[in-house]
């Protein structure tokens, strides 16, 4: 049985840009991308394949990747303000 290769295309539908966005929100790095890529749909791919597609498709596949990013350090940065704008109660 022919090994399969990892498309592109197999996940610039709304659901796979959907689930690159979250994993990226999440914080997961590449290789644990790829890790839950390859769980999902059972075909193997490597951290360099995704960084290529990021590249060539930066319209669906990067959008995704920078959107999840921006929202992951957007809501760091609003904890962080909500942190230091909280008085201290005195013990």
């Amino acid at each position: 049985m022919p090994k399969k290769r990892p498309k592109a295309e197999d996940w610039t539908d709304p659901t796979g840009l959907l689930l690159l966005q979250s994993w990226a929100q999440q914080g997961l790095s590449q290789e644990e991308i790829c890790t839950n890529m390859e769980r999902l749909r059972g075909v193997p791919i490597a951290p360099r394949t995704l960084r290529r597609w990021i590249a060539k498709y930066p319209a669906t596949i990067g959008v995704a990747f920078n959107n999840g990013r921006e929202a992951s350090i957007a809501i760091v940065e609003n904890l962080s303000l909500i942190h230091i704008s909280e008085p201290t109660r005195p013990s």
